[in-house]
C-alpha cells in the first residue's frame, strides 16, 4: 500500500494575472435579482403542439429507474448477491459500495463499506480519472466462506507516485451486510494480485468468476496513449490482457498463452473496461476500448491474441512483423457512433423474449444501446435498441437473468423492461414540418410556441450562422442551478437552424423525453426548401462547394453530454447578453424571467461571471481564450464528462486548475518530441493547439466538422504564447495578500479567526491545481488535519492543507482536497473558521483576495 501523504513539492509561479477585489460589504450575492431592464416578449408564448412527450422512440424495451436520478456519484458498476434475488450491491469509483435491498417500497442505499476508511484508494475527476474502486465479485462459496474480491488502484497524483493496481479479497460474516474488521479501523483483507502502474490510464477493469469458478480478471494496457512500449503485445507482463487465477491468486491451470506470465489467459487488449459470461454457453464476450477510431466487440479465447497496439479494429496502429495470429472482433464500429464501448451481456432473461440470446452493449459516449443478433447466414448484425439519454458505464445481471444498466454521470441504475406502447405518442416525424415545432404553412419559420434566443460564445460549425429556439410545455418552468446551468423540463424541445450564405441546410431538434433524457434528431433541407427530412445515418453532402456534416442521433449524444447540462448553450453565462426581438433589443435573462418562464429568480451570483465574446478584443486575451474554450470544449472535457482526458475547459475554471498546463497526454503526442496538453509560450508543443489545427482524425472537437476554424487557431496560439509559467492566475504566488470573507465583511486575522487587523497571507502552489495558504512570514498554514480548519504548522504531504480556488465572479471559494466537497467558512457568530458542506453554500464561503498594502 501506498503512504497516506503525498511528499513536499513546491511549484514554480509567477503573478500573470490578480483577481483584485473591492472591500466593503453590500447587497448579499445570494439575494434574488429583479429585472432591470425591458423584457423582449410581452408575454410566454402557449405551446401545445412543439412537446417531446408526444413522440417515443421507435424500440421494444425501456429503462426503469431503481433509484431517483443521483442518488450515486459516479456509479462505475452494479453486482447481485449471489443467493438474495432482491439485493443488489452498486460501486462508486470513489471506493464507497452501497448495498441495495429491491424489495423495499422505496429501496434506499446502505453503505456496504466506505474503502476510503481502511486504503488509500483515490478518485479525483481531473487528475486521476481512471483510479479507484472499479469491481467487485463474490466467491462462488461465499455462503461458506463469505469471501468478496474487489479490484481497486491505490495511490495516483495526489500521492505523488503512480498507482497501483490491487485485486483484493475481503470477507463477511453476516450475508453481506459488512466486512469483517482485522482489528480497529482495519478490514481483513488478503491482496490476491497487484500490478504497479506507469501512467493513470488503462490500469483496472472487472472481475468475475467464470463457469469454470476461476477467477477472471482484466487489466488495461497500462499507457500511455497508442501503448508505445507495447505492452499489450508483451505477455510476460500483465497489462492489456485477461487473466485467470485461482481464488489464491495464483494462475489457474490451463492458461494456453505461451511465453508469458502463466496466468495470462488472453492478451492484445487496450483496455477491456467490461465483459462478461454467457450464462448459458460460458462464451465470454468483451468489450475493448478503442484508441482514437475503432470500438471492439471481442469473443475471447483462450490463448489468443487480440492485436493491439498494432491494429485497432481492422486498422494497422504500429507495424508489427506479423498479424496474421491475431484474433479479430466479432464487430467494430467507429467513433460516429460512440467513443468509449461498454461491454454489456448476452440476455438470458424471461422479460424480453425478442433479445433472448442477444448479446447487448452500449457506448459511454453516445449511451445507445445495441444489440448484435444473429442473421440466418450466421453473420451479427447490430441494431439499435434505445438511446438511453446517459453514460452507460457498465451493465449488471440480476440472479434471473434480467440486466441492469449503470449511468455513471446520472447517479443511477436502472432495468431493461419491456417498452409500454402508449397510445398518445408516436415516431419522431420523417418530415419537420409533421413535428409541431414549425410553422405548419412554412416549415422554414418557427411556431408560434417557440421562443428565441441567442449565446454570447457559439459554437464553431464550419462558417455557418445559426438561429436558435426553445420550446417548453405549458406551466412548466426551467431550474437553475447554482452554477447557472438551465435544467429543462422533460417535453422540452430545443430547435437550431443552419444557414449557409443565406440558404437553410439543416435543423436540429433536441427532445427531453420521459426515462431518457435528451436525444437529438437532424434534418436535412430539400432542394426545393419546402421541407426537411430527418438524418437516420450520418451523411456528408456537398453544399455550396463545401461538404457539410449531417450528425446522426449517435453524434449529438456524444456532444450534449449530460455532464455539460445537454442543451449546452442554455446557461446562464451564455444568455447573459441582450437579444434583438424583433425590433425590441432586451436582456435575454431579463426577458425569460419576466414571462415567467424561470423556477425562481436569478441571483447575483448566478449572473456574475458571464462569458466574453472571444472576438471582442476589449476583453483580456485570457478570458476570450477561456470563453472559447468553454463553448467548443468544455461539453466533454471537464469533470463528468466523456473525453479519457481529465482536462477541465469550463470558463470559470483557472488555467492553473484546468489539469493542461505542463501536463503530459494520456493519448497520443503526434509524434511532437516532449508534447504536453498546454507548454507555456511554446504552441508547437501544446497539444491543445496543434489539434485544434488539424483536419483529420488527431481533430479536436472530433466529429462534425470539415472547415478550420482560423479564428480560434489564431487566438488560442496567442493565449498560449503569450504565458510563460503555469501558476500565478489566479493571485500572485509569494506576494502579500488579504483574505476577506464576503459574508460577514472581514479579513482574516493571524489566528484564523476574523480581524479587522488584516493578516497577511501568502500563496503557495502544490502541483498545477491546489494552493497552501501561509501565514506571511512564518511556517504556519490554514489546515483541516483535525476536520475543523487551523492556521498551524503542518507536515509535508498534508492534503488537509491543499486548497482548490473555485472562481465566484471576482471572488473564490476554497475547497479542501482531503475533505471531499468541503469549503473554507466562517462562523457568523464566532467568527471563527470552519468547514461548510457543498449542499450549503452562502456567502461565507467566499473570499476576496487583494493585495495586502
Amino acid at each position: 500500500m501506498v503512504p497516506l501523504h503525498r511528499r513536499l513539492h513546491t511549484g514554480v509561479s509567477v503573478a500573470l494575472a490578480l483577481l483584485l477585489a473591492a472591500c466593503g460589504g453590500g447587497q448579499s450575492d445570494d439575494d434574488a435579482r429583479a429585472p432591470s431592464g425591458p423584457s423582449g416578449l410581452s408575454e410566454r408564448p402557449e405551446n401545445q403542439t412543439c412537446l417531446a412527450t408526444r413522440f417515443t422512440q421507435d424500440s421494444t424495451v425501456a429503462l426503469k429507474p431503481l433509484v431517483p436520478e443521483g442518488t450515486f456519484t459516479a456509479p462505475v458498476g452494479a453486482v447481485s448477491h449471489p443467493s438474495l434475488e432482491q439485493v443488489l450491491y452498486v460501486l462508486e469509483q470513489r471506493g464507497t459500495i452501497w448495498r441495495l435491498d429491491l424489495s423495499e417500497a422505496n429501496p434506499t442505499p446502505a453503505l456496504f463499506v466506505d474503502l476510503r476508511d481502511y486504503t488509500d484508494v483515490q478518485f479525483e475527476p481531473t487528475h486521476c480519472f481512471e483510479c479507484g474502486l472499479f469491481s467487485m465479485a463474490f466467491h462462488p462459496d461465499f455462503e461458506q466462506n463469505g469471501f468478496v474480491y474487489v479490484s481497486l488502484t491505490e495511490g495516483g497524483e495526489a500521492f505523488e507516485v503512480a498507482p497501483e493496481s490491487y485485486v483484493a479479497r475481503f470477507r463477511s460474516d453476516d450475508e453481506g451486510m459488512s466486512l469483517v474488521q482485522s482489528g480497529p479501523g482495519e478490514l481483513e483483507r488478503t491482496d490476491i494480485y497487484h500490478v504497479q502502474q506507469t501512467t493513470e490510464i488503462h490500469n483496472n477493469g472487472r472481475l468475475a468468476f467464470g463457469p469454470d469458478n476461476y477467477l477472471y480478471v482484466s487489466f488495461g494496457d497500462g499507457g500511455p496513449g497508442g501503448d508505445p512500449n507495447r505492452n499489450a503485445q508483451d505477455p510476460t507482463n500483465p497489462f492489456g490482457t485477461l487473466l485467470r487465477l485461482t481464488d489464491e491468486g495464483a494462475p489457474a491451470p490451463g492458461n494456453q498463452v505461451e511465453g508469458g506470465l502463466p496466468e495470462v489467459f488472453a492478451y492484445g487488449l487496450r483496455n477491456p473496461w467490461q465483459w462478461s459470461f454467457d450464462r448459458e454457453t460460458g462464451e465470454l464476450w468483451a468489450g475493448d476500448v478503442g484508441q482514437g477510431r475503432t470500438e471492439e466487440i471481442n469473443r475471447i479465447v483462450n490463448g489468443a491474441n487480440y492485436g493491439w497496439p498494432c491494429l485497432e479494429g481492422a486498422d494497422v496502429m504500429q507495424s508489427c512483423s506479423d498479424t496474421s495470429g491475431f484474433e479479430a472482433p466479432v464487430f467494430s464500429y467507429q467513433r460516429g457512433d460512440g467513443r468509449s464501448v461498454t461491454g454489456g451481456y448476452v440476455y438470458r432473461g424471461e422479460q424480453l423474449d425478442n433479445l433472448y440470446g442477444v448479446y447487448l452493449f452500449s457506448d459511454f459516449a453516445s449511451g445507445l444501446l445495441w444489440g448484435l443478433f444473429t442473421t440466418p447466414e450466421g453473420d451479427l448484425e447490430r441494431r439499435q435498441l434505445l438511446d438511453t439519454g446517459g453514460s452507460v458505464v457498465s451493465f449488471g445481471e440480476e440472479l434471473d437473468g434480467e440486466l441492469l444498466l449503470v449511468d455513471y454521470e446520472g447517479g443511477q441504475v436502472s432495468r431493461l423492461v419491456a417498452e409500454a406502447q402508449d397510445s398518445r405518442q408516436e415516431p419522431i416525424p420523417e418530415w419537420l414540418s409533421e413535428t409541431g415545432c414549425m410553422n405548419p404553412d412554412n416549415p422554414a419559420e418557427p411556431g408560434d410556441g417557440l421562443i428565441p434566443y441567442g449565446v454570447r460564445e457559439p459554437f464553431w460549425s464550419d462558417g455557418a450562422d445559426k438561429t436558435r429556439y426553445l420550446a417548453l410545455p405549458d406551466d412548466a418552468t426551467i431550474d437553475v442551478d447554482e452554477t447557472g446551468d438551465f435544467d429543462l423540463p422533460v417535453g422540452s424541445v430545443l430547435v437550431k437552424q443552419f444557414y449557409r450564405h443565406d440558404e437553410l441546410i439543416e435543423t436540429r431538434l433536441m427532445l427531453n423525453q420521459p426515462a431518457t433524457g435528451w436525444v437529438g434528431h437532424s434534418y436535412r433541407w430539400t432542394s426545393t426548401g419546402t421541407d426537411a427530412r430527418r438524418v437516420i445515418e450520418a451523411e456528408d453532402v456537398e453544399i455550396q462547394g463545401q461538404l457539410w456534416h449531417y450528425p446522426s442521433s449517435a453524434e449529438c449524444s456524444q456532444c450534449h453530454t449530460s455532464a455539460a447540462g445537454d442543451s449546452l448553450g442554455l446557461e446562464v453565462r451564455q444568455l447573459n447578453t441582450d437579444f434583438d426581438y424583433v425590433g425590441t433589443t432586451a436582456n435575454q435573462l431579463d426577458t425569460l424571467a419576466a414571462i415567467g418562464v424561470l423556477t425562481e429568480p436569478l441571483t447575483q451570483r448566478q449572473r456574475a461571471n458571464p462569458l466574453v465574446d472571444s472576438r471582442d478584443e476589449s476583453h483580456p486575451l485570457d478570458l476570450r481564450a477561456r470563453a472559447y474554450l468553454h463553448s467548443n470544449c468544455a461539453n466533454c472535457h471537464r469533470p463528468g464528462g466523456t473525453s479519457q482526458a481529465s482536462m477541465d475547459l469550463r470558463f470559470d475554471t483557472l488555467p492553473e486548475a484546468m489539469n493542461l498546463c505542463n501536463v503530459g497526454p494520456m493519448q497520443s503526442d503526434l509524434g511532437i518530441e516532449d508534447a504536453r496538453l498546454l507548454a507555456p509560450g511554446e504552441p508547437e508543443r501544446s497539444l491543445l493547439w496543434q489539434r485544434l489545427m488539424a483536419n483529420d482524425g488527431n481533430r479536436m472537437p472530433p466529429l462534425g466538422s470539415h472547415v478550420l476554424d482560423d479564428h480560434g487557431i489564431g487566438l488560442i496560439e496567442n493565449w498560449i504564447a503569450q504565458m510563460d509559467e503555469c501558476t500565478g492566475f489566479f493571485a500572485p504566488v509569494g506576494e502579500a495578500l488579504i483574505l476577506r470573507n464576503v459574508g460577514i465583511d472581514q479579513p482574516l486575522g493571524e489566528d484564523g479567526t476574523q480581524d479587522p487587523l488584516a493578516a497577511s497571507w501568502q500563496l503557495e502552489p502544490e502541483g498545477p491545481s491546489y494552493y497552501r495558504i501561509r501565514l506571511t512570514g512564518t511556517d504556519q498554514y490554514i489546515h483541516a488535519e483535525q476536520a475543523r480548519p487551523a492556521v498551524g504548522t503542518i507536515e509535508p504531504g498534508w492534503l488537509s492543507a491543499q486548497w482548490f480556488p473555485e472562481r465566484e465572479g471576482d471572488s473564490v471559494r476554497w475547497r479542501n482536497r482531503w475533505h471531499e466537497n468541503q469549503y473554507l467558512s466562517v462562523d457568523a457568530a464566532s467568527g471563527e473558521l470552519q468547514l461548510r458542506d457543498a449542499a450549503n453554500l452562502d456567502d461565507n464561503t467566499i473570499w476576496q483576495v487583494r493585495q495586502h498594502p
